[in-house]
């Protein structure tokens, strides 16, 4: 009580309450008493009434798939990244079968599972996929797995992932602009994905630039540096890969040098971010199914290794 008290800059009692009510919820037990070294009041030990639970992140690209379970404290304690198997048929969002084939490769239980998320690219040769297929996947795996299912766009997610345990993670207001045939923005603020207007009904984004119309790296720079005075982040991510990634951090980095107070960072989780996305996602979306308890933040993600 004492060390949390402490980092939250709370009374020891004003801590005891919140604990009280989150044992009274049942999200949190005691799990031990520690004799006192002195005199005083015997230090108590509680932990959250996880019950197993376990998230699980999943992305299915064009050529690799990735899978990561997140257990309720945000520990990361699968992860794979393997070729993809198979393609998907027909006008399907989501490819069944190799959905399976990676929960297998997770090798938990389906009863341990309380949530799953699912990154895919929302646009589809340039177009943006049907919201309705969108639903349909979601309700159709939802009764094939017992468990809420949510499906987003891998750019939106990837934002979510560096936001959560990545290059953002300290910031409330963040520009992310993912770079590859096109350039697309992601806006968060205070904490939140903003979507424009055209975006909210999650049929995808249409990218501000494409690099396909042979657009001067300088003049993709300006326009974006004009977004980012405009919005005024805290920090500005780009992700991507390859030389136009590069070219535009260069590019930028001469704009931001003429009263631009932004920092301005590469994206440092690579090609699992939209994977950890979906499990963070997953998280935010269905607490209620993980925690049994609505109010309940996602955790911020860490691997087994480092935690402690």
């Amino acid at each position: 009580m004492r060390e949390i008290a402490t980092r939250l800059s709370r009374s020891r009692g004003a801590i005891s309450e919140a604990v009280l009510g989150l044992q009274e919820l049942g999200v949190a037990r005691e799990v031990g008493v520690a004799r006192p070294r002195r005199a005083g009041r015997p230090a108590r030990s509680f932990d959250f009434c996880t019950d197993g639970a376990l998230v699980v992140g999943v992305e299915i690209g064009s050529a690799r798939s990735r899978v990561v379970v997140v257990d309720a404290r945000g520990v990361v304690r699968v992860e794979q990244d393997v070729a993809r198997s198979g393609d998907v048929q027909g006008e399907d969002m989501i490819d069944h079968a190799e959905l399976s084939r990676l929960l297998a490769l997770a090798g938990v239980r389906m009863s341990r599972i309380r949530a799953i998320g699912i990154a895919v690219a929302f646009a589809a040769d340039g177009r943006p996929r049907p919201d309705d297929l969108r639903k349909r996947d979601e309700r159709l795996l939802e009764e094939q797995y017992g468990c809420p299912v949510l499906i987003d766009d891998t750019i939106r997610l990837a934002a979510i992932a560096e936001h959560n345990c990545g290059a953002s993670s300290l910031f409330d207001d963040i520009l992310q602009i993912s770079v590859c045939d096109e350039v697309t923005p992601t806006l968060i603020l205070e904490g939140k994905v903003r979507l424009p207007r055209h975006a909210r009904s999650h049929e995808g984004y249409t990218p501000v630039l494409s690099w396909r119309r042979n657009d001067r790296v300088d003049d993709v720079a300006r326009g974006l540096s004009t977004v980012v005075r405009a919005v005024d982040p805290g920090i500005v991510v780009i992700t991507g890969a390859g030389e136009h990634t590069r070219a535009l951090i260069a590019a930028m980095s001469r704009q931001f040098a003429v009263g631009m107070d932004a920092p301005l960072v590469a994206a440092v989780l690579g090609d699992m971010a939209s994977t950890y996305g979906a499990a963070v996602s997953a998280f935010q979306r269905f607490s209620s199914a993980v925690n049994s308890y609505p109010a309940l933040p996602a955790p911020r993600l860490v691997h087994a290794r480092s935690h402690r």
